[in-house]
């Protein structure tokens, strides 16, 4: 399956915004930009087929798009009712959970396009939530919380202080997913088991920068962090859930910004490539296994907050302070 062929190319937008400077041979005829944002897009997730988009935004908005494989209307719903810029979102099964500056999270029905409720707990912005199992999600923020949450439930149902601000937090995947990372302010890496957070797993002092991103791999076998000088990172999950992990390829490549943007990775769907957003408006994919970098994609105009990954082909989301998210097929 393809992206469908828009009027307006990505190179021929990127052509108009560079004053017809080419980048022929660096974008693809099949990548299409979304915009519906009037300000920075933080946050694009593809639901858990891939049929669906969800981006959000700094004008406090979240946009639904259906993925662009047919000739169709692609922007189907906006979101409206946080106060303050959308931080990050998540798909659980049913639902569409979103987090905001304005220190709540959202529940959406993304078929009504209805907002089914409010969660407020955390005292500051919160920086990333994410999803757990069919029900349940995560979020962390700066007052230095993490907060566990069944989205049936007014009130969370488990939390963590930690003191210091937490700018991200991921989850194990594959059959044991009971391990919860979590990192921010404080360039450590703590674990904690979800089922008993009473007393931490293990805390990796990796003597680094601040943590923006962590993620799994699909397979649960690699975590790999990003930090704010730019550099990525993986470790090699332990099978002992009680034993930190080992440093498996420090990835090379990426530019070191200066704006301290908190920028998320994320794996393929297929365990083997890494890639993150950086500052200087590229997506950078490495092979994790190896190390090696194996290219950038350029066509955002500023830094590439965020990227996701479909969940059965090849195709990338990415999303950008310049106002768009894109979707691109890349190279086999």
């Amino acid at each position: 399956m393809s992206l469908a062929k828009q009027e307006t190319s990505l190179e021929k937008h990127v052509d108009e915004k560079n004053n017809g400077t080419s980048t022929s041979g660096v974008l693809y005829d099949s990548a299409i930009i979304l915009e519906g944002h009037t300000r920075s897009v933080n946050t694009s997730k593809f639901n858990q087929d891939g049929s669906l988009i969800a981006t959000g935004g700094s004008n406090n908005s979240i946009q639904l798009w259906k993925l662009p494989t047919e000739n169709v209307n692609l922007n189907i719903a906006s979101l409206n009712g946080h106060k303050r810029a959308v931080t990050s979102l998540c798909w659980l099964t049913d639902v569409l959970v979103s987090a905001s500056a304005d220190q709540s999270l959202g529940i959406w029905d993304t078929y009504t396009a209805q907002k089914l409720r409010k969660l407020v707990g955390h005292s500051s912005v919160i920086n990333q939530v994410i999803g757990l199992n069919e029900t349940s999600a995560a979020s962390v923020a700066d007052d230095g919380k993490m907060m566990m949450w069944d989205y049936r439930e007014k009130h969370n149902i488990a939390s963590i202080e930690t003191g210091l601000p937490l700018l991200t937090a991921c989850c194990q995947r594959g059959k044991n997913n009971n391990t919860i990372y979590l990192s921010g302010i404080n360039p450590q890496i703590v674990a904690f088991d979800i089922r008993n957070l009473k007393q931490e797993l293990w805390k990796f002092n990796s003597q680094l920068d601040t943590v923006t991103s962590l993620v799994t791999s699909p397979d649960g076998s690699t975590l790999a962090m990003r930090t704010f000088d730019g550099l990525v990172r993986t470790y090699n999950i332990n099978r002992d859930p009680s034993k930190p992990p080992s440093l498996g390829s420090v990835l090379l490549g990426t530019p070191s910004g200066d704006h301290y943007c908190s920028i998320k990775a994320c794996f393929s769907n297929n365990n083997v490539k890494v890639l993150s957003g950086s500052e200087d408006g590229t997506v950078i994919a490495w092979d994790h296994l190896s190390g090696s970098l194996l290219g950038k994609y350029q066509g955002h105009q500023d830094a590439v907050y965020e990227v996701d990954y479909h969940p059965k082909m090849d195709i990338l989301l990415s999303c950008s302070a310049d106002g768009t998210a894109i979707v691109r097929e890349l190279w086999q």
